[in-house]
């Protein structure tokens, strides 16, 4: 019993411990609900073939939903290692990757979708960070936080359930 408490114990330190590592870095996991992301994606007009990224992918839903249900292919970027396990673990499709590294140190010069839901600090990051890499038609879906950055043109915003998405494109 003793053995069993020190390892529940141990599990929510280490969960305390992702969460507040990822405040500081970006945020926290905070899924979104399936219907949501459903009708989101279903907006964007997605084209089959191209390269989606989810940057903070979490459980991976966004993304394998976008693999699953519009033919991208798609990659889901995490620093949580226990999140990329569960999301390589319900992995079934070969156009879909989960990998465990710093988006901040990838090259997204590939990406013809990026969907992003971190922080208000790294909305602002990512715009300077697409200015540099993003190529000629990207399209970047930032869930509740806008960037602020001249050089990226925001398309248009979609409000579901209350929570606005903003549509930008390089």
């Amino acid at each position: 019993m003793l053995v069993f408490a020190l390892s529940i114990a141990v599990g929510i330190l280490v969960w305390v411990g992702y969460n507040l590592i990822g405040e500081i870095g970006g945020a926290a996991f905070v899924p979104t609900g399936q219907k949501e992301i459903d009708r989101v994606l279903a907006k964007l007009n997605l084209k089959p073939g191209k390269k989606f990224y989810d940057l903070g992918s979490g459980d991976g839903r966004v993304v394998r939903t976008a693999v699953e249900k519009f033919g991208v292919k798609g990659v889901g970027v995490e620093l949580n290692p226990w999140l990329v396990w569960w999301s390589n673990l319900k992995n079934c499709h070969p156009n879909l990757q989960f990998v465990r590294k710093d988006f901040w140190k990838m090259d997204l010069s590939d990406a013809d979708y990026i969907y992003f839901y971190q922080s208000p600090r790294a909305a602002k990051r990512l715009g300077k960070k697409m200015n540099k890499e993003g190529k000629s038609g990207l399209i970047i879906i930032s869930k509740a936080f806008e960037i602020r950055d001249g050089n990226i043109e925001r398309k248009r915003t979609v409000v579901i359930e209350n929570r606005s998405y903003f549509i930008y494109q390089t």
